[in-house]
């Protein structure tokens, strides 16, 4: 009885990680996640340039 109950939580565990895995490769394929990506990438280049525009004008000598 031990042992059908023990091979029983194996497979549901193994299924249980397989439906998981499927969701996130299915996610990071997905357009979506492409998008909030590359909006992030964007987000973080901007912020980037800021900085270095404003370090770039208080470092300018008056």
């Amino acid at each position: 009885m031990k042992k059908v109950v023990s091979e029983l939580v194996v497979k549901t565990g193994k299924a249980i990680i397989l439906m998981i895995t499927t969701q996130i490769v299915n996610y990071l394929s997905s357009e979506e996640f492409s998008n909030r990506v590359k909006k992030f990438i964007q987000e973080m280049v901007n912020k980037i340039v800021k900085l270095v525009m404003s370090e770039k004008i208080s470092d300018t000598p008056k």
